[in-house]
């Protein structure tokens, strides 16, 4: 079995990153600046995996372009590839990045109303200002918007009042992928949120640890239910619990679900049989229906960090026989011992589909066979 592990952070990216670094900032004491910088740069695994890949990020909100390292960066822009101006294609050794062009808020929402295609994925950084008026300011820039797909505004909490305006504007752009918010989060701001989300054309939403608990499972559950769009759901270390779960399997799902994340939501065996239990969800084992039940269209799932137990086998069984389609599915510190793992081994040469099953740390004997 093969386990996919998290990517570390070589010497050649980072490189490349303190390139528009202001002089004597220690970017490198900050692990969030280090962590948002290297997230949106690294678009995913599989760039990764080719170590010559093309960086998709044409603009960066960064905290120092008021500041003579503005200057530095286009010293650097001009040494490594003269000539080019911020935003276009510029050579860092072995890497092909695009131009991390900091630049003001007030630039970047012109370039969003005069729907300028070289702004087309956006990371805001802890020291940007993104209150309610500038996102106000940012949604109406936004509308009409054909050219950014990705927006990531992590680390700025949001209420509900300023979700509800991003959210009106979720429709009227073409912004496939959205992570926004903090911890703080919460259920009525993801709720404020997803009137825009489910008319919208976002493909993937991230909301790890975004505060959510049951009701912000039945709002997913509303999203997934209306949107046509979204392919990736990333809910992990919210403590959805047993009943969330349960909420999240009420269907039908008129989205094309694929890739749903419940990594350390405080699931037990229970709530897994819960979230399966669903009419829309037994239509999809008798093959009913197929392509709106939950699950019918599932091919990456991660359930690691969930403490599902010796009576989570038949669970996890039944997610199989259900999501004909699972190409990985991932179990680690679930506990699930090796009478478990037996049971669930037994039906892995029936599944049409799966590629990877991890179960790392989940209590196997080591003479268990």
């Amino acid at each position: 079995m093969r386990t996919r592990t998290k990517t570390h952070r070589d010497a050649w990216h980072w490189r490349a990153i303190q390139q528009w670094a202001e002089p004597g900032h220690t970017l490198e004491d900050s692990d969030q600046d280090k962590d948002e910088v290297y997230m949106t740069l690294l678009k995913s695994q599989e760039e990764y995996k080719a170590n010559a890949q093309v960086f998709n990020l044409e603009t960066l909100y960064s905290p120092f372009w008021d500041t003579p390292g503005a200057q530095h960066r286009a010293r650097s822009i001009r040494q490594v590839a003269p000539g080019r101006a911020c935003g276009t294609p510029v050579q860092f050794g072995v890497a092909t990045a695009a131009a991390v062009a900091g630049c003001r808020q007030v630039g970047s929402c012109k370039k969003l109303s005069a729907n300028d295609p070289s702004l087309a994925h956006l990371t805001v950084l802890k020291h940007r200002k993104f209150d309610h008026s500038e996102v106000t300011k940012f949604s109406a820039a936004l509308k009409g918007n054909t050219h950014l797909t990705e927006l990531n505004a992590s680390c700025h909490e949001l209420t509900p009042e300023t979700a509800s305006v991003l959210g009106t504007a979720l429709p009227l752009c073409q912004i496939a992928s959205l992570s926004v918010g903090t911890s703080t989060f919460g259920d009525e701001t993801l709720r404020a949120l997803s009137t825009g989300l489910k008319d919208g054309a976002v493909k993937r939403l991230d909301l790890e640890n975004k505060g959510l608990t049951q009701a912000g499972a039945e709002v997913c559950a509303d999203i997934l239910a209306s949107s046509r769009n979204l392919t990736h759901l990333v809910l992990s270390r919210n403590q959805l619990g047993n009943a969330g779960a349960e909420a999240l399997g009420k269907g039908p799902w008129s989205a094309p679900l694929e890739h749903l994340d419940l990594r350390s939501c405080g699931i037990t065996a229970d709530g897994l049989d819960a979230m399966l239990a669903s009419p829309s969800t037994a239509a999809a084992s008798s093959g009913s229906d197929a392509t709106t039940a939950p699950f019918s269209l599932l091919k990456h799932m991660v359930l690691s960090g969930n403490q599902l137990g010796p009576t989570g086998g038949p669970a996890v069984a039944k997610l199989l026989t259900t999501a004909t389609r699972m190409e990985e599915l991932y179990l680690s510190n679930t506990d699930l011992g090796s009478g478990a793992v037996k049971e669930l081994g037994n039906g892995l040469s029936q599944h049409p589909s799966i590629m990877i099953l991890d179960l790392t740390s989940v209590g196997v004997d080591d003479d268990a066979g």
